[in-house]
């Protein structure tokens, strides 16, 4: 998550127009060989964007957590994340339980749990958008989702110069607007600290971005410490999001999964709802 800066605050800066679509979907990956016979090959992914009014989709523990937090800024927050982790389980397992019925945590570091499904499940929020992610365990990702306003007057010192360097060195990415130039590093290394399952709380370093490669739908980002893990981005209407993946590993159709970022953040259609709040 984008810390505040003296620029915009964080509600300022993701309030793009409400609207409410919701969109549900798997989508395949593919790995090289050598990965293990039973690994599932399926992302559950979930899109929201809007006000979610009802507390229907939450558990006992939960609803208890939600009725703890003394803003409604901050009960909003969890509501739309709770609500499209859960859609994002439905859609990886291919089942209509209800929401409800699944009951979700955070670890001691932020990262969201489910006791009932042990998958790796990542989340990103920013104003009333939130993306989810679900993969087997055995498979790592990590999200972000960002507002490319947030980027505006953003220090350079949040970069180091090898970093703003290497943008300057491809000229398809030095052309891009400057908000969206830090926006792809960023996201790049909140993503990555997802998959690694510590967050922005590790020492900044490990998160150095090493390469930015131009791709038909976006960017490949690689790092410098980590070389297992490179992140996929996106730029999606007013937002750039990121998705840190094994660097053995690669989503299947991407125009087709660029298509549904597009649907589920841009379009002002309500799509489909796979969850049920009753």
């Amino acid at each position: 998550m984008l810390q505040p800066g003296p620029f915009k605050t964080r509600q300022e800066r993701c309030s793009l127009e409400p609207i409410s679509p919701m969109i549900a979907f798997a989508h395949a990956f593919e790995t090289e060989p050598g990965a293990p016979d039973d690994l599932s090959l399926r992302l559950g992914v979930s899109l929201i964007r809007g006000q979610i009014h009802s507390e229907h989709c939450l558990s006992e523990r939960e609803s208890r957590r939600y009725a703890g937090f003394p803003a409604q800024a901050r009960r909003d927050s969890f509501l739309l994340g709770r609500k499209a982790i859960k859609q994002a389980i439905c859609a990886y397992h291919g089942d209509d339980t209800a929401l409800r019925d699944i009951d979700t945590g955070n670890d001691l570091l932020g990262a969201p749990y489910c006791d009932r499904y042990p998958v790796n499940i990542t989340l990103s929020h920013c104003g009333d958008a939130a993306i989810a992610l679900v993969s087997h365990r055995a498979v790592r990702f990590g999200v972000d989702l960002e507002a490319v306003e947030a980027f505006y007057g953003l220090a350079d010192h949040w970069f180091e110069d090898a970093e703003t360097d290497l943008l300057a060195s491809n000229p398809a990415i030095a052309a891009l607007e400057t908000n969206l130039l830090r926006g792809l590093l960023w996201v790049s290394k909140e993503a990555l600290g997802k998959a690694l399952g510590t967050g922005l709380a590790v020492d900044w370093a490990m998160l150095t971005v090493a390469r930015i490669e131009t791709k038909p739908t976006g960017w490949t980002a690689t790092f410098r410490n980590v070389g297992q893990f490179k992140a996929d981005i996106w730029h999606v209407g007013g937002y750039v999001v990121a998705c840190a993946l094994p660097r053995t590993v690669s989503l299947s159709d991407p125009t087709v999964w660029l298509a549904r970022l597009n649907a589920g953040l841009t379009q002002r259609d309500r799509l489909c709802d796979l969850a049920r709040d009753f």
